[in-house]
């Protein structure tokens, strides 16, 4: 009979090292799991939390302001242009004058809005008004629009809120709620009841869609497209003072804040306050060559030049329209030598100076002396008080001593310290 007989295995030390080191890495990848589960969960709950406060923020700001009709419109990135909306017709600035603070508000026209839209805004609009002429409305601009007419009938306007071109349409919005053009209802204001159906021009395709139901209003009215030779409506940029001279920008000023009607700025509160804002300066009664040197830059002077055919056309016609051309554009190194005296004056003059165009020399405190307050100094009028040689074809004002009243000065050429002194007594400096 045969016995049998098991015998235990036997793990060597180096074969025990291993299992139990291969136990060990499959005991720490599990725990490794397992808290990388529990961190995920933790930030997809937070994230959920963080999603549903932000939807109900979004849902809470669109339940206290009404929307349009449609919601709003979708477009490639490429299409629409991002501009900062400015919903204030009246934007302006603040000084302190004599302890009291002085508000300068501007009302923007429909025109001055568009001078100063960005070149894409401009370019809607005039394919916009293109397409409008062309089936024989006559368009009429009034201050906060522009209104297309049939006849007495108003079949479209334009208008700019902020930055915003928006296109209004003599068409019952009520019949495109269900349509895919993205519309504003606005028969609620008392100026676009006539026109009650909102197209924000904001890019191509609400161009195009503007288009198309301009096309339905024109053929429920009965008229035809005709042909016509498409204008460029897309007006040159100006700068806000430029408008402002020429009446596009209406400028108020109040006073002590017990005042609520405001009133019209003059011609010298627009300039004093054009200095202030740009010197952080007033005017002096009096003013060395010297001190005129350590008050204003340069370039502050030349920006405050004008030019003869600003004060002119001022003076001629009191119009808004005259300041257009008041900053000129000059080098801004100029030279600043102040003579000795009206012969070294005369010295320099003679340098280079051509013999058949004689250039007279004048200091500025020999015309102070010469001239009262508030006149004006030019070639002609320094000829009639013999200052200068009758056959002298233009002027150079130089600096000299003190000036100590305010002069309009047109000359051909300045040194800059006399332009800084003129300017600092609140004179007027113009090159012809």
């Amino acid at each position: 009979m045969i016995h049998t007989s098991s015998m235990a295995i036997q793990w060597s030390f180096e074969t025990k090292f291993i299992l139990l080191f291969a136990a060990s890495l499959v005991l720490f990848a599990s725990l490794t799991l397992l808290v990388i589960e529990i961190i995920g969960k933790k930030r997809k709950s937070t994230m959920l939390v963080s999603f549903n406060a932000e939807e109900k923020k979004v849902l809470t700001e669109e339940n206290a302001v009404p929307v349009a009709a449609e919601p709003a419109e979708t477009a490639d990135p490429a299409e629409t242009v991002s501009v900062p909306i400015d919903d204030s017709d009246l934007a302006g600035e603040s000084f302190i004058q004599d302890g009291k603070t002085v508000y300068v508000r501007y009302s923007r026209s429909f025109t001055a809005r568009l001078i100063q839209s960005s070149d894409e805004i401009k370019a809607r609009y005039s394919e916009i008004k293109n397409l409008l002429l062309a089936y024989g409305t006559k368009a009429r601009m009034s201050w906060t629009c522009e209104t297309f007419r049939i006849g007495r009938t108003a079949v479209a306007k334009f208008a700019i809120k902020g930055k915003t071109l928006s296109a209004y349409l003599a068409l019952d919005p009520r019949e495109y709620a269900e349509t895919k053009y993205k519309f504003e209802n606005v028969s609620e204001i008392k100026k676009f009841e006539q026109t009650p159906l909102r197209m924000k021009l904001r890019s191509q395709r609400s161009v195009k869609w503007t288009g198309e139901l301009i096309a339905i209003l024109m053929a429920k009215l009965g008229a035809t497209l005709t042909e016509r030779t498409e204008e460029s409506f897309e007006l040159e940029y100006q700068t806000t003072e430029q408008l402002v001279w020429r009446g596009l920008i209406k400028v108020y000023v109040t006073g002590d804040g017990n005042e609520t009607e405001m009133e019209p700025a003059t011609f010298e509160d627009m300039r004093r306050e054009k200095f202030r804002m740009l010197t952080g300066l007033d005017y002096r009664s009096a003013i060395s060559a010297d001190e005129a040197d350590r008050c204003l830059t340069n370039e502050q002077a030349v920006a405050l030049m004008e030019t003869e055919e600003s004060i002119v056309s001022e003076d001629k016609e009191h119009t808004l329209t005259a300041y257009a051309e008041a900053i000129i554009d000059v080098a801004a190194e100029a030279e600043q030598t102040v003579p000795a005296s009206t012969k070294n004056a005369e010295r320099e003059a003679n340098k280079g100076g051509d013999k058949k165009q004689k250039r007279a020399i004048v200091n500025i405190d020999t015309i102070s002396e010469s001239f009262e307050s508030g006149e004006t100094v030019d070639l002609e009028s320094l000829k009639i008080k013999g200052m200068i040689p009758k056959k002298a074809a233009s002027v150079k004002i130089l600096a000299r001593g003190t000036l100590t009243k305010p002069l309009t000065v047109i000359a051909d050429d300045y040194s800059m310290q006399a332009v800084k002194m003129i300017l600092l007594t609140g004179g007027r400096a113009a090159r012809k």
